[in-house]
C-alpha cells in the first residue's frame, strides 16, 4: 500500500492499495492477455518498488492566499489550483528536500509565483531530477523572463543562496514568457546552466552497463529502475548479428544498452536536438569496435524512414510518445522493407498501443509473439507495455 498522507487530494495517484488493479491495467490484461494466449504465452504485469521511485518531477508554482504566498506542487484535477505534496511517498526524498529548500529561499529573496491571470511574477514551474548514485538534484527553474538580465536581480540572488546547499547537483533556468500550458520553452537558446555540471550521469544496469549523460532538456523516464527492467528484457530479443534501427531513440538509452553489444550495426534517431551530444558522449566511452557500429541522426521517425535509416535493418525498436505510432503503424503493416523481421515496441500509452496493434496485426504480415506490462508509476492508472511482433 502507498499509505501517503496526500492520497485522496493529490491527483497523482488514484489507488492506494491493489496497485495492479486499475481500469487501464485491467484493460491491458484483457486485450494483450488474449493476444499472448494465441501466441502460447502468458501476459505478465511487472512492478518494482512502490515508494521513492520517482526521480524526476515537474511541479507547478502558483500564487495562493497562504502565509507563503505561493505553493509548489501538482494541479488539482480539472483546475489550475496547485496542491503542495511535501510528504509525497513516491517522490525520491531528495525531491521533497529540494522543494522545501527552494520554498524557504524564495521567501527569503522575495520570489513571486507566476500568476496566469496577470502574466506577472517570476517562477512558473520547477523540474527536479535526481542523480541516483549521488542523490543530488539537477533543478531547472522555468522563469517568466526572456533572459538572465531580465530575470535578475531576483534570479541571481536566489541562485546565490541555493548554491550553498549540497543537495543541488546543478541549477538551470529555462526562460519562458507568454501564455499556455506548455512547461518548457524548447528553444535551445532559452536553456541556461547557472551552476554545476551540465549533465547528471545515470548508469543503466543492462547490456554494456553504460553511463548516460542527461540534461534537463532531454526526455528521461521518471522511474529509471523499472525502465531498466524493460531494457533488460529488450536485450533478450536481439539476436547476435542483428541489424538494428531505433526510432524515437532519445539519447539511445535502449539501443546502446540492449542492442549494440550483439548487433552488426545500430542506427538511432530522435527529433530532439538536445539528445545528439549525449549520444556522442556515451559513444565516446565505448571501445573502438563498438563505436564503429553506432550511428545517430537528429530527425523525426518519419524523416528517418524517408532518409533510409530503416533500410537493411532486420530489427526495429520504437519507443514513441503517448500518442503512439499513428501513421507509422500503417507503414509497418504495409510498406516496411521485406528484410525487416521484428518490431520491438515500447509503449507508454496503452490506448494508442491498442489502436496501433489493430493496424499492424491486420492481414497476415505480422504476428504478436510476446507482450508484457510494466507499472512504472505505481498508484496511477497507467501501464507501459513491451510488445514484440515478428513476421
Amino acid at each position: 500500500e502507498l499509505r501517503c498522507v496526500h492520497f485522496g487530494a493529490c491527483p497523482g495517484c488514484i489507488v492506494e492499495a491493489n496497485l495492479h488493479d486499475t481500469p487501464t491495467i485491467n484493460e491491458a490484461k484483457m486485450f494483450l492477455g488474449a493476444l499472448t494466449k494465441q501466441a502460447g504465452r502468458e501476459f505478465e504485469v511487472n512492478m518494482g518498488q512502490i515508494h521513492r521511485w520517482r526521480t524526476l518531477a515537474k511541479l507547478a508554482v502558483s500564487p495562493t492566499n497562504n502565509e507563503m504566498g505561493f505553493e509548489i506542487g501538482l494541479y488539482k484535477s480539472g483546475t489550475h489550483d496547485v496542491l503542495a505534496i511535501p510528504r509525497c511517498r513516491v517522490h525520491h526524498p531528495s525531491i521533497n528536500e529540494a522543494v522545501s529548500i527552494l520554498q524557504e529561499e524564495m521567501l527569503a529573496v522575495g520570489i513571486q509565483a507566476y500568476d496566469e491571470k496577470s502574466s506577472e511574477g517570476h517562477l512558473r514551474y520547477v523540474q527536479m531530477m535526481v542523480e541516483r548514485h549521488s542523490n543530488k538534484v539537477q533543478m531547472t527553474m522555468v522563469w517568466n523572463a526572456e533572459n538572465f538580465r531580465d530575470a535578475s536581480p531576483q534570479a541571481q540572488l536566489l541562485v546565490k543562496r541555493l548554491k550553498l546547499y549540497d543537495i543541488f547537483h546543478s541549477i538551470w533556468i529555462n526562460y519562458r514568457t507568454g501564455t499556455g500550458n506548455v512547461i518548457f520553452n524548447r528553444d535551445e537558446k532559452k536553456w541556461q546552466l547557472l551552476i554545476g555540471p551540465k549533465y547528471v550521469a545515470e548508469r543503466i544496469e543492462a547490456g554494456l552497463n553504460l553511463s548516460f549523460p542527461i540534461a534537463p532538456s532531454m526526455f528521461r523516464q521518471g522511474n529509471l529502475e523499472q525502465f531498466t527492467a524493460i531494457i533488460q528484457k529488450v536485450e533478450t530479443f536481439i539476436e547476435p548479428g542483428s541489424k538494428v534501427c531505433e526510432l524515437y531513440a532519445g539519447a539511445g538509452m535502449v539501443g546502446l544498452s540492449a542492442a549494440l553489444q550483439n548487433c552488426e550495426w545500430l542506427r538511432c534517431s530522435d527529433e530532439n536536438p538536445a539528445n545528439l551530444d549525449a549520444f556522442l558522449a556515451t559513444k565516446q566511452s565505448l571501445p573502438i569496435d563498438l563505436k564503429r557500429k553506432a550511428y545517430y541522426t537528429t530527425s523525426s521517425a518519419e524523416e528517418a524512414i524517408e532518409d533510409g535509416q530503416v533500410d537493411g535493418a532486420d530489427v526495429l525498436i520504437v519507443d514513441p510518445p503517448r500518442k503512439g505510432l499513428e501513421l507509422l503503424a500503417h507503414w509497418i503493416q504495409s510498406k516496411s522493407p521485406t528484410e525487416l523481421k521484428k518490431v520491438i515496441y515500447i509503449s507508454c500509452g496503452f490506448k494508442a498501443l491498442k489502436e496501433d496493434l489493430k493496424v499492424m496485426l491486420s492481414g497476415n504480415k505480422w504476428k504478436l509473439t510476446h507482450a508484457e506490462g510494466h507499472v512504472l508509476f505505481p498508484g496511477s492508472d497507467h501501464i507501459e507495455c513491451l510488445v514484440v511482433l515478428e513476421k
